[in-house]
């Protein structure tokens, strides 16, 4: 959620779902990377939202937010003004599952020789780095869709 290159997929992501007009199921994995100080803050966070029902929601609160926001704190602030249950949020975040998750999205990024952030797959078709524009994304969701 901090990275540049992520931030920049996400936007032409969203108005690619939008222009293509297809079902469309979007699925996050967390691959923070330590070069982002607040990438790890930011996955638990979306975590914590998603089990609360909340996690596009939170997704689109953590694009939006400045990188230096992206500390606990700060994404706790993010939390609350998406009205999550704080108590759960905070009993969330430090539970155990949510690390193992995160690690369980590193090794699935892993295995599936994921050397770029962001990638993405649609369907079948994959698209690594940030250079995928628009269009191309488009053109891959009407493909998938059929």
């Amino acid at each position: 959620f901090e990275c540049p290159f992520c931030r920049a997929m996400h936007a032409r992501l969203v108005d690619a779902v939008a222009q293509a007009q297809v079902p469309t199921r979007v699925v996050r994995k967390m691959v923070p990377l330590s070069m982002h100080k607040g990438a790890l803050a930011a996955a638990i966070a979306w975590c914590c939202a998603e089990r609360q029902g909340k996690g596009d929601a939170m997704a689109e609160a953590l694009i939006a937010a400045k990188p230096e926001q992206l500390t606990p704190e700060g994404c706790a602030q993010l939390a609350a003004g998406l009205g999550l249950d704080m108590a759960r949020y905070r009993q969330d975040a430090a539970d155990p599952a949510i690390a193992q998750r995160i690690a369980a999205d590193r090794a699935d990024a892993e295995a599936a020789g994921v050397r770029r952030l962001p990638t993405i797959y649609i369907g079948r078709e994959r698209f690594d780095g940030a250079g995928a524009n628009t269009a191309a994304l488009v053109a891959s969701l009407r493909r998938a869709a059929v």
